[in-house]
C-alpha cells in the first residue's frame, strides 16, 4: 500500500493520468451526467494509490466523516480541502475547484434546461 507522501515515488510503470487530461475528461460541456470530483478523487487518487478514505484524511488533516462525504458525492471539495488535496497528491487546488465549480454549473444548467422546458418559457435574449 503506497502512502500518500509516496505518491511521487511510485513506480516509474505506473503513471497518474494529468489532472489537466482528467478534467478535460470529467467536465465535457456536453455529457449528460455530470461527474462529482469525489468520484474523481476516489477512481483516479484514492483506489490507484491503495488508500483508504480515512487514510487521506488522516493524512491532509481533515474530519474522516468530511472525506467519506465528498467521496460519496455528499459534500463539495471547499478551497481549504482542495489546497491540502493538491499539496499531498500532487495537484493543485485550482484543479479540484475547477472541477467542482464545473460540477456546480453544470448541475444549475440542467435545472435550468428542465425549467426552460416545463414551463416553455424562452430565456430573454441579452440586447447588444
Amino acid at each position: 500500500m503506497a502512502a500518500v507522501a509516496d505518491v511521487h515515488c511510485v513506480d516509474p510503470e505506473y503513471r497518474l493520468e494529468s489532472p489537466v487530461s482528467l478534467r478535460a475528461r470529467y467536465t465535457h460541456p456536453m455529457a449528460e451526467s455530470p461527474v462529482h470530483p469525489g468520484e474523481i478523487l476516489k477512481t483516479e487518487y484514492v483506489e490507484r494509490l491503495g488508500l483508504s478514505a480515512d487514510e487521506l484524511a488522516e493524512s491532509i488533516g481533515i474530519p474522516p466523516e468530511r472525506m467519506r462525504e465528498i467521496i460519496v458525492g455528499r459534500r463539495a471539495i471547499s478551497a481549504d480541502t482542495a489546497t491540502r488535496l493538491a499539496d499531498r497528491l500532487g495537484t493543485t487546488p485550482q484543479f479540484w475547484t475547477g472541477l467542482q465549480s464545473s460540477f456546480d454549473l453544470s448541475l444549475v444548467r440542467k435545472t435550468w434546461q428542465q425549467r426552460r422546458e416545463s414551463s416553455g418559457q424562452k430565456l430573454p435574449r441579452r440586447r447588444r
